[in-house]
């Protein structure tokens, strides 16, 4: 499942569909709806996303779309929930024999590559979290689960439970927001701290692996796998 996350959410759906050989399929016409409107989020805002748009690319009637759905409000939520599970099936497998750093930098991979690959969706519930207590609900239950997800694997690596555990997970968390705010920042989804100059993709997974590895662990990583960034960073302290 590690190359999965290469794979965009509106291609998931539409092979979800492609697997229901029955024509007249009520869930087959909610993934087509589904994967279109995710598509459609890759170029407008979910308050410009409309029912006509979203039935016409999926070549149906919109009243079909209420068949299925009862509201735009009610399909965005369920394309949410449907893109947390997503999201849950494709969480990477973090190889036990490698280190701790090497699974926190892919780890961080492919969080990026997957915010990146469905930056439509994600920034819809982003915005529309703000506005609406369901989205709210899916945004949280979504972030606390990777988080939970992240820190029994971090647990079972170190062989024992950390010292307080809540401050651990506190941590985690804490350097999880930095991440997801240099995302909202790159990708245009909330407004950034107005950073002019841009970074290239590899070079900001290897400097958020860092800065996630030093949060949990208190340390740098080694230097023979992390050697670069550690010392680009620490140049920028004057003695």
């Amino acid at each position: 499942m590690n190359g999965i996350s290469s794979i965009r959410f509106s291609t998931f759906l539409a092979a979800l569909s492609g697997e229901i050989r029955k024509v007249r399929s009520g869930e087959k016409t909610k993934l087509n709806l589904l994967s279109s409107g995710v598509r459609l989020l890759e170029d407008v805002g979910y308050r410009d996303l409309n029912v006509e748009d979203v039935s016409l690319d999926a070549g149906l009637a919109k009243g079909t779309f209420y068949i299925h759905f009862p509201s735009k409000d009610a399909f965005l939520h369920e394309m949410a929930r449907r893109y947390v599970d997503y999201e849950r099936q494709i969480y990477p497998v973090l190889p036990s024999n490698h280190s701790h750093y090497a699974n926190v930098r892919q780890w961080i991979a492919w969080y990026e590559t997957t915010f990146m690959n469905n930056v439509g969706v994600l920034r819809a519930m982003v915005q529309m979290a703000d506005v609406d207590a369901t989205m709210c609900a899916i945004w949280h239950d979504r972030n606390e689960a990777i988080a939970d997800r992240t820190l029994e694997f971090a647990v079972r690596r170190m062989g024992k439970p950390p010292r307080d555990r809540d401050l651990f997970h506190l941590m985690q968390r804490t350097a999880g927001g930095m991440l997801d705010q240099s995302l909202f920042a790159r990708l245009r989804i909330q407004a950034g701290p107005g950073i002019k100059q841009e970074y290239p993709a590899e070079f900001l997974i290897e400097l958020h692996a860092l800065m996630l590895y030093r949060a949990l662990y208190g340390q740098n990583p080694p230097a023979d796998q992390a050697g670069e960034i550690c010392a680009l960073v620490e140049m920028q302290v004057p003695e």
